[in-house]
């Protein structure tokens, strides 16, 4: 379309714009259409390619003939005819179940699944390495970190004073301290 208009120019605010607008979106549908159509005459002028009782009614996209190939195609048509009769059995059956629902009745356990849901049921114990928990420290050791790390009910803590922070004097002295003051409280929490 040549010409592209800015924001501060007349023609952005100007019908012709639009028109052009409109007339590329219609030039761009008319496109994939052709396309659609082309891709769809070929799949179905090739009777071969499709098995018995396949039928493409709709377009398809210019992509399709890579993924609508005959053992695909052959494929969909095993499952649906194995599967086809049992769908729209459940098709039915849903239909009912949600007019159950529309008259206010509420979903619910189906009744085969009472005895197992009332059996006692326990779960295999925790793994070892689930148990054994550590806590790493990465960044400056204040006494926050330090905290969250002996909250975390760990087995072990580690703490690691990087060398970006070296003008942080403070950092270093406070997270020494910072674990001192926690050690007592952690004890207590692994012995209690």
């Amino acid at each position: 379309m040549g010409h592209r208009p800015t924001r501060n120019s007349q023609r952005f605010h100007s019908a012709s714009f639009f028109g052009d607008v409109i007339h590329e979106a219609r030039l761009v549908q008319r496109n994939i259409l052709e396309n659609a159509v082309n891709v769809a005459s070929s799949i179905a002028s090739s009777k071969a390619a499709l098995p018995a009782g396949v039928e493409i009614r709709a377009p398809a996209l210019s992509e399709a003939a890579r993924v609508l190939t005959p053992e695909a195609l052959s494929f969909v048509a095993k499952l649906h005819r194995a599967f086809e009769s049992r769908r729209q059995d459940l098709l039915v059956l849903r239909a009912a179940r949600q007019r159950e629902f529309d008259a206010g009745q509420f979903p619910d356990f189906i009744p085969e699944t009472a005895p197992l849901r009332a059996k006692e049921w326990t779960i295999a114990p925790q793994p070892k390495d689930l148990l054994d928990r550590r806590v790493e420290i990465t960044g400056p050791t204040d006494r926050k970190m330090v905290i969250n790390a002996v909250d975390a009910l760990s087995q072990r803590e580690a703490a690691r004073r990087p060398q970006d922070h070296r003008g942080a004097v403070q950092n270093s002295p406070g997270g020494r301290i910072a674990q001192g003051e926690n050690l007592p409280r952690r004890r207590g929490v692994e012995s209690g």
